[in-house]
């Protein structure tokens, strides 16, 4: 369903090289850091890309900065390297910025209610308040879910010529997504996170794959009654879409995660 070359964020040629002098300032604003987030914000002169490398024990995550970046640590509490690394030529970057970031969060799944660099959302967009319209009378998170499956469901349509079109860096805008009533996993993936944390309700993004799909395939976990349910909204909008019934949570054991965001 999605390209593995628009969202693997780990294929990138990296020359970790520590900068003698730093060519940006870089600042990595932890006044979040009690939601499990934080933004990275930079000032320089030059016309030059960055990237921001998380990193947990084994783990690591890539994003591309953009000024006012917001990156979640959403690896579990503990201690975390967040690195900004500056692009050299081509594929090679080098590190402008390292530093160590400890987390404690009270409740690790609140990280999973943020709005952030893939999953951008606030509460003036008109897809999120057509969130609190559908849920205005939902008594709990189960209704909530529902509520926000069964539209987007039903509304949205696969866009089967969209990779064509996609940059290297894609990050859907729920905003152009919604108003498009079309999209590829991803974005049915983004839209149903945002939608949802919206709510109050913990939603990842997750990237990998899907026994019987080839392709790189986006879905969702919720949070519900205590344990992560899977959700595939892009599956689903086709069987619904084509009057043929399907479980709204799906077998865990078909899909294989690469990435958790």
């Amino acid at each position: 369903m999605l390209n593995k070359r628009i969202l693997c964020l780990l294929v990138v040629l990296l020359l970790l090289i520590p900068a003698t002098v730093v060519q940006a300032a870089v600042v990595v604003d932890k006044s979040q850091l009690e939601s499990g987030i934080v933004s990275i914000n930079y000032d320089t002169e030059k016309d030059v890309r960055f990237k921001v490398m998380v990193n947990k024990g084994t783990l690591n995550y890539f994003y591309d900065l953009k000024e006012g970046s917001i990156v979640p640590l959403q690896m579990g509490n503990g201690d975390y390297e967040v690195s900004i690394l500056e692009n050299i030529k081509g594929n090679k970057y080098r590190i402008v910025k390292k530093e160590r970031i400890t987390t404690n969060l009270a409740d690790e799944n609140s990280v999973y209610l943020q709005s952030m660099q893939l999953i951008c959302w606030n509460e003036d967009m008109d897809i999120i308040k057509k969130a609190k319209e559908l849920t205005v009378n939902a008594k709990d998170d189960n209704e909530k879910l529902k509520a926000v499956y069964d539209y987007v469901t039903k509304n949205m349509k696969y866009d089967y010529q969209k990779f064509s079109k996609l940059s290297n860096d894609y990050i859907p805008s729920i905003e152009e997504v919604s108003k498009d009533g079309k999209g590829i996993c991803y974005d049915y993936a983004v839209m149903t996170a945002a939608m949802l944390r919206s709510l109050g309700v913990p939603t990842k993004l997750i990237m990998g794959y899907k026994s019987g799909l080839i392709e790189y395939h986006a879905w969702n976990q919720v949070y519900l009654d205590d344990k992560w349910i899977t959700l595939d909204t892009t599956l689903d909008a086709i069987q619904i879409q084509g009057k043929r019934s399907t479980p709204l949570e799906k077998d865990a054991t078909l899909y294989s995660v690469l990435k958790e965001y």
